[in-house]
């Protein structure tokens, strides 16, 4: 069965075209051309037109006998409704397999340099979450691979690893000393998470709560974690505090903390002369890395890099960023921010707060912004800087450029279908 980059290859040919003008004629470099030809780039959707044109061909010509008609939608889609028709189909088919007290959340995962997308399953009667890798899947699809069987592929090595975590007691489990270095730490809101963080050991931040992970590894399906409940501590017979040191310690080496000017991240140089004043904070990966925030002396490194005092604005469960307080902002408008773009662009079960928080170096306190303003008033040397619109309008359109760079479906959520109670 022929591809969609042979099939282009045949017709240029037919037509007696060479590839480096067919290239220009369809607007793109030669060597783009030849991945297409060659298998290596797929086509997109709104490149589909030109090339039936240019070679007095039909799309349904161009799609014919690509794994039938199921697929033929498939191989145009981009990446959001790629995601969408998986998670769809898993809900399902999970359901089938008797696994339906789960969330989803779909985001972009950056590792060794490469990006790939995800989506994570969380079961939330036990807490394991599975990760699965979906730009594999739709390549897998866009190379000849059956929709429905690979998704259904996918549902059974999921159902698998959920049924081999839940049937894990604690005698598989019983030694601290071999789980203490797969200890991770992750951050969740306090208020959506009460009935876990009632049965879970966990650190409160403000409106914040830090849990505690086992991370059992990565396979085919990406990373795989157990939370760590009070029950599995009291087995070890190891103290809260024993476990934030520990977790405190393995962390950082397993994934380790990223501090990036958010130009760099956007890929979004900055001018002449102008100075970033929004930094991400993540860990390596960008999964689940707001998790820094409570990694040993990660706020103090911070505030050595930023210069000083500086405002944590959640971004999501992935990262949050940082802001250098100049004294020229206050929290209710951080907090305006924050809110206006969880609403618009961070789905329900990828948000921490629609607070403000601020670091003070000398105190070395985390605490709202809020608060510290509350403070602050009371004490009239403390007055505001000139400059405040400006920086204002500087996180204003760093977010609008965040929001074009990084759509809303790298935080999307199948919210409308989840089951049961809230997620973590």
């Amino acid at each position: 069965m022929r591809s969609i980059g042979e099939r282009l290859k045949e017709w240029r040919q037919a037509a007696g075209m060479k590839q480096d003008i067919a290239a220009m004629r369809m607007g793109m470099s030669r060597t783009t051309l030849s991945a297409i030809e060659a298998g290596k780039r797929e086509v997109l959707a709104k490149e589909i037109p030109g090339f039936v044109k240019l070679y007095g061909k039909s799309p349904e010509e161009l799609l014919e006998g690509i794994n039938g008609k199921e697929n033929s939608g498939i191989m145009t889609e981009d990446m959001e409704q790629f995601a969408d028709r998986v998670t769809d189909e898993l809900i399902d088919r999970l359901d089938e397999r008797g696994i339906n007290n789960i969330s989803m959340a779909v985001h972009d995962v950056s590792h060794q340099e490469e990006e790939h997308t995800e989506v994570s399953i969380h079961e939330r009667a036990s807490g394991i979450q599975v990760n699965v890798n979906l730009s594999d899947m739709q390549e897998e699809v866009r190379n000849g691979g059956n929709f429905n069987d690979i998704v259904s592929r996918a549902a059974d090595q999921i159902a698998d690893r959920i049924g081999m975590a839940q049937k894990i007691d604690l005698s598989a489990l019983g030694d601290y000393e071999q789980i203490k270095d797969r200890l991770i730490m992750e951050i969740v809101p306090t208020g959506g998470n009460k009935e876990t963080l009632e049965k879970a050991p966990h650190m409160e931040m403000e409106d914040l709560s830090v849990v505690y992970r086992i991370f059992l590894g990565e396979n085919e399906l990406g990373r795989n974690t157990v939370l760590l409940t009070d029950k599995m501590l009291e087995h070890y017979g190891v103290s809260p505090e024993q476990l934030r040191a520990d977790a405190g310690e393995s962390a950082p080496k397993l994934f380790q903390p990223v501090i990036k000017p958010i130009s760099e991240v956007l890929g979004m140089p900055m001018g002449s002369g102008a100075e970033d004043t929004l930094y991400v904070a993540t860990v390596q990966g960008m999964n689940y890395g707001a998790g820094v925030l409570a990694y040993p002396g990660f706020l103090d490194d911070a505030a050595e890099k930023l210069g000083g005092d500086f405002f944590i604005l959640p971004s999501s469960i992935h990262e949050v960023l940082l802001m250098r307080d100049d004294g020229g902002i206050k929290a209710q408008e951080l907090q305006d921010i924050i809110s206006s773009v969880n609403k618009s662009e961070v789905m329900p079960e990828e948000r921490l707060s629609d607070h403000a928080y601020r670091y003070d170096t000398k105190a070395h306190a985390f605490e709202l912004a809020e608060r510290f303003e509350a403070r602050q008033r009371k004490n009239p040397e403390h007055t505001a800087e000139d400059g405040r619109e400006s920086v204002l309008t500087k996180l204003e359109d760093k977010k609008s450029e965040a929001a074009v760079k990084q759509p809303a479906r790298d935080t999307a959520v199948k919210a409308s279908r989840m089951r049961g109670g809230e997620a973590i």
